[in-house]
């Protein structure tokens, strides 16, 4: 993988000029994202978000469960323990002074323990907003608590997540990229080996942008460097996803 200073050697090299640290970082992080989205890593988040987490052990028999926090129960007394495949859904009678009482256990499958520190979540509510993670860049795709995709959802164009059946649901995404470290020569890009010479060919074309502009024949050539650096990283990224198997990838509606 080539370090910053490597790449602000390559890149000094073909252009004939010296670059500024600052000038050459924004180049190269202009050129992880538009990998990130044809080929970037992906996190996953639940929503709902947890409102508690459990105090002490939770054996299988519990009718009483101990939370770390009581402001935030749901109107209608359901709430999860866990998330995914093994996430419990309960009910609950009433509520003590730490905690949840006369729990009716395993709404949706066998009882289970569980440890200390277990999450607690209320289904989200079909048809509210929630917000995206944070570093969202792309969404892959969205699952329920059983692993099944997921299609009864938008993002909407306040680039909120809107779901259309209450529940858990997991959320997979492309994550911007960490921007470089441009003040270590020794820092490198987050993307795939595989990439490392198109970013030296993006930020290459950035700089020549900047000398082609106002002449039309030059802009042009620009352009079609452009379009070869996007033909490039897309045709890597087909190769790479075919050799690793991965999982296919469901459409979804931007408003």
């Amino acid at each position: 993988m080539l370090t910053f200073g490597q790449i602000r050697e390559r890149h000094e090299g073909l252009v004939g000029m010296p670059i500024s640290a600052v000038v050459l970082g924004q180049y190269i992080d202009e050129a992880q994202t538009e990998i990130a989205f044809h080929y970037g890593k992906r996190k996953s988040v639940w929503y709902g978000e947890p409102i508690a987490q459990t105090v002490g052990h939770t054996d299988e028999d519990a009718d009483t469960i101990v939370l770390t926090n009581l402001d935030d129960l749901p109107e209608d007394n359901f709430l999860y323990l866990g998330v995914g495949r093994d996430a419990e859904l309960i009910s609950y009678a009433d509520v003590g002074a730490i905690g949840l009482q006369q729990v009716e256990r395993a709404r949706n499958h066998v009882k289970s323990e569980w440890p200390e520190g277990t999450e607690v979540r209320p289904a989200l509510i079909s048809g509210m907003k929630y917000d995206l993670p944070e570093d969202y860049l792309e969404v892959h795709h969205v699952r329920d608590i059983k692993e099944n995709p997921v299609f009864r959802y938008q993002i909407s164009e306040e680039m909120k997540l809107v779901f259309f059946d209450d529940g858990l649901y997991k959320l997979l995404y492309t994550p911007v990229p960490v921007p470089i470290d441009y003040t270590d020569n020794n820092s490198m890009p987050e993307v795939h080996d595989a990439f490392q010479h198109d970013i030296v060919y993006y930020c290459t074309m950035k700089e020549w942008e900047k000398m082609a502009e106002g002449i039309p024949a030059e802009e042009q050539k620009v352009n079609l460097m452009y379009t070869k650096f996007l033909n490039r990283i897309e045709e890597k990224a087909r190769k790479l996803r075919r050799n690793v198997n991965q999982q296919y990838e469901i459409e979804y509606q931007l408003w």
